[in-house]
């Protein structure tokens, strides 16, 4: 993209759907199955915010890369298709909605820490690449084929948002590596599961609320905060 911005759903492209939708950006697979998208800003792809409707990325089959920030001021962007979206750059927007597939940050931008990321039942967010990420989240499920709704998927990486467990409660995984938790883990009377190869520390903020801690796996968990 270089210099150059992609609007999605914008008036000036004659882009605005009926009813001020916010407009989506699909990556269907094709040639080996992997697509990046690179440029040199942190806004290069950007969403209008019509009627409150924020934007959607369908990554149907395959990987597809984002090398570039995106954008969509206060409204939300969600993520659909089986496919993995991977992130290595900003992503300034409101909430962050993981409805299918794999979102793997591979940035400490995940959105303000103002908003909320949202994973749901049988999808993943992975961490990469010895990162931090600051957003709340609310995770339910326990991930695709048993690899955690949050999972550390490469190097130690540390999540210090606040954890919220949605109903049924939530499987935090770590493959390799070490996973820091600091920002507490709020259980809403639900069941935290920790498992994997690698070991996860929770520390600074406790786990709280009355649900319960559950550990499987060949890795190590360390509770050093006051639970």
């Amino acid at each position: 993209l270089g210099a150059n911005r992609i609007f999605i759903n914008n008036s000036q492209f004659g882009g605005v759907q009926p009813g001020g939708g916010g407009g989506a950006l699909m990556y269907a697979g094709g040639a080996n199955g992997n697509y990046t998208i690179s440029g040199s800003l942190t806004d290069a792809i950007r969403w209008a915010t019509q009627n409150g409707q924020g934007g959607l990325i369908n990554v149907f089959s395959g990987t597809l890369t984002l090398g570039v920030g995106i954008g969509s001021g206060s409204a939300s962007i969600s993520k659909t298709g089986e496919g993995t979206l991977v992130m290595q750059n900003n992503v300034a927007s409101g909430d962050f909605r993981i409805y299918q597939g794999v979102v793997r940050l591979r940035t400490n931008s995940c959105g303000t820490i103002t908003n909320t990321g949202y994973v749901q039942n049988g999808v993943a967010l992975e961490l990469a690449n010895s990162i931090n990420v600051a957003k709340l989240l609310n995770i339910t499920g326990t991930g695709i084929a048993n690899g955690g709704a949050l999972r550390n998927f490469g190097n130690s990486n540390t999540y210090s948002g606040a954890i919220t467990l949605g109903t049924g409660g939530a499987r935090i995984n770590s493959d390799s590596g070490t996973l820091t938790l600091t920002g507490g883990v709020v259980t809403a009377g639900n069941t935290v599961t920790f498992g994997g190869s690698g070991n996860t520390t929770v520390s600074t903020a406790a786990i709280s609320g009355g649900g319960g801690l559950m550990k499987d796996g060949l890795g190590t968990t360390t509770l050093s905060a006051a639970n």
